[in-house]
């Protein structure tokens, strides 16, 4: 990640959301994009996994703050050439209603739900979460200073990063989702376009 994008999300990391609401959103889409589901003895598990350090921190308050849950988090070393450190923040009950109430997967059945609820970026504030929260889990920006400007959003899933393509185009950003060999990449290239969206999520400083 470039230094400016890693600077972009430090500065997100430290917003003060103050609503419940908008901890959801952001939360919701934060756990939809790096979230996986484990299934441990009978147990089933959810680890939220990242290289950044501050993003695993703030999903560690979220999680506190919104549903009042310890989580556990672990450090691994990853094995691969560059050896950065996982962070990941474990939840170890109540995984089901958790990810109920963020609309991940259904009430009832363990259904995973496509695309985002209607319900959790009903307002403003939360829409800008939701969109911060997918910019933190899996967005990138290389610095405006180089030639070429352009701003992506990786999601495994081809219907959430449409349903994130529709949410960030009501801002008029002329977003697009283009597939990609590991999924699917939202892209931003006009300047004007990515310092409206940096705006739109609270990066004021990297603009």
């Amino acid at each position: 990640m470039s230094s400016f994008a890693a600077q972009t999300k430090k500065e997100l990391t430290m917003i003060d959301v103050e609503q419940a609401c908008c901890e959801r959103a952001e939360l919701a889409a934060l756990i939809r994009m790096i979230g996986t589901v484990q299934l441990t003895g009978k147990r089933v598990v959810l680890d939220i996994s990242t290289e950044n350090a501050a993003i695993a921190r703030r999903i560690f308050t979220l999680i506190k703050k919104t549903y009042g849950i310890q989580a556990e988090l672990l450090v691994r070393k990853k094995m691969r050439l560059k050896k950065n450190n996982v962070y990941i923040v474990r939840i170890p009950r109540g995984v089901q209603e958790i990810l109920a109430s963020l609309k991940i997967v259904s009430e009832q059945g363990f259904i995973f739900q496509e695309g985002i609820d209607e319900s959790l970026i009903r307002k403003e504030c939360d829409r800008r979460a939701y969109l911060r929260g997918a910019f933190l889990a899996g967005g990138s920006v290389n610095n405006p200073e180089g030639s070429s400007y352009h701003l992506e959003i990786a999601s495994m899933y081809q219907e959430h990063c449409e349903a994130l393509c529709s949410l960030v185009n009501r801002y008029g950003l002329s977003a697009r989702c283009i597939e990609r060999k590991k999924g699917c990449v939202l892209y931003i290239k006009e300047g004007e376009k990515i310092i409206d969206f940096l705006s739109l999520i609270g990066a004021h400083q990297a603009l």
